[in-house]
């Protein structure tokens, strides 16, 4: 198991949200699926089958289901229309260098309408310019082999639609809202760590330090479809990244207060514990209320947890050592960001 977990974290520091991975391995079924179809065909039909459906699946740049499907339809159309007048004029070497000159042009220029990331239109460009090298003895007899490439571009179509199926919004919203609850689950391990005196030689070791690689896999996948997706309020999801992104690190620092304390074995006082434990719940509390609808509005109880009580216990320690009085205002400082950009995070949202 440990194993595991560390195989999925080298996986997703190398590829957030496995965008990337979950592409590869729809193209690699595609192409197998292709060749068992035209098992039973000549080598040249499962090569045009096989190439059709890994190319093919390369192109996508759609988030929506929808709009994927739209694109689909209209990339698998344009393929086949382009590997057919590959092979309409590959007798004709001067009438190939012509067709493959004004179609690249055309496919760069294409890329100005939206498909600046998109490999679509020079997919396009290369499956004609295969049409017109493939050792075919003639234009005739290379039509008869053209059902392979049609295979393979439905199949290609069919994968790319069912085979994990992208919903780039739900995923957003659910990475939010599993944000929310692991810092909460964090406050309320910080309050347990108070109350109890947990002792640990490693602070990584705690339960509310761990969960900073699950805090930045959430970041990074959000920040990965905020990259990379076209989504329907773009400014109302930067903002609630920027917003994330604070209380992510509000809640590092707090960590590393707190790892300060415990390295020096600091001893707070029953009236400090007490004060710390309260605040780490109440915000454990505002964690587990907030929750992120579809529409990206962030709901919740937009109340202010009171640390004022707070810096009056720090106001009326004696401290000497600069480490000890850093640590305790950062943790301060964590505790005014986490209170400020929540309740922007959830005024903001609704508009209030």
């Amino acid at each position: 198991m440990i194993y595991l977990k560390r195989w999925q974290t080298l996986l997703w520091s190398l590829d957030p949200g496995y965008f990337q991975l979950k592409q590869a391995v729809k193209t690699l079924v595609a192409i197998l699926i292709a060749l068992w179809f035209m098992r039973h065909e000549t080598q040249l039909t499962q090569v045009m089958a096989a190439f059709a459906a890994g190319m093919s699946m390369q192109g996508i740049v759609a988030t929506t289901w929808l709009s994927r499907l739209y694109q689909v339809l209209l990339f698998d159309s344009l393929y086949f229309a382009l590997f057919i007048v590959g092979l309409l004029c590959r007798d004709s070497q001067e009438l190939t260098a012509v067709v493959l000159v004004i179609l690249g042009f055309a496919v760069n220029y294409a890329r100005r309408f939206g498909l600046q990331t998109s490999m679509a239109p020079m997919i396009a460009w290369m499956l004609c310019f295969v049409a017109t090298i493939l050792p075919f003895q003639s234009t005739t007899q290379a039509l008869l082999h053209i059902y392979g490439l049609l295979a393979g571009l439905l199949i290609a179509a069919v994968v790319m639609m069912l085979l994990f199926p992208q919903n780039y919004r739900r995923l957003f919203i659910n990475n939010s809202n599993q944000l929310f609850k692991t810092l909460g689950q964090g406050m309320l391990d910080v309050r347990r760590y108070l109350l109890l005196g947990v002792k640990a030689t490693d602070f990584e070791t705690l339960p509310f330090a761990k969960i900073k690689t699950n805090l930045h896999h959430l970041l990074d996948s959000n920040q990965t479809i905020e990259e990379n997706c076209d989504l329907d309020d773009q400014k109302r999801v930067d903002d609630i990244l920027i917003h994330l992104y604070v209380l992510v690190n509000a809640y590092l620092m707090m960590l590393e207060a707190y790892r300060a304390l415990h390295a020096k074995a600091y001893p707070l006082s029953r009236a400090g514990r007490c004060c710390l434990s309260k605040i780490s719940k109440q915000f454990a509390h505002l964690f587990f209320k907030m929750r992120m609808r579809g529409n990206f509005l962030v709901v919740g109880s937009p109340s202010k947890v009171d640390i004022n009580t707070l810096a009056e216990k720090f106001n009326e320690l004696s401290l000497r050592d600069p480490t000890l009085v850093i640590a305790l205002l950062h943790l301060k400082l964590s505790f005014t960001l986490i209170n400020r950009h929540v309740c922007e995070l959830i005024r903001g949202n609704n508009g209030t």
